[in-house]
């Protein structure tokens, strides 16, 4: 009936596509690697760099991440 799936919706209200959550999974991870403890700053710093530049080529304006962004996102993933 032409109606999108809940799990489409809640998709499309992500602020990353599965790609770029393995960016950021990855990034947590080389910091491990070279011996950094991992932060939660971090994780939201690497976040608004991605979302900046995904705003800046879309042209779209840039809205930051939530103050439990990363506590979510760890959550999730």
């Amino acid at each position: 009936n032409g109606k999108r799936d809940i799990q489409e919706f809640n998709a499309s209200k992500c602020h990353f596509t599965e790609a770029e959550a393995q960016v950021l999974i990855d990034h947590a991870l080389h910091e491990a690697e070279r011996g950094f403890p991992f932060t939660h700053q971090s994780l939201y710093e690497k976040g608004e760099e991605i979302l900046k530049a995904k705003g800046t080529a879309q042209g779209t304006p840039f809205k930051p991440l939530g103050k439990q962004w990363s506590h979510n996102f760890l959550n999730r993933y």
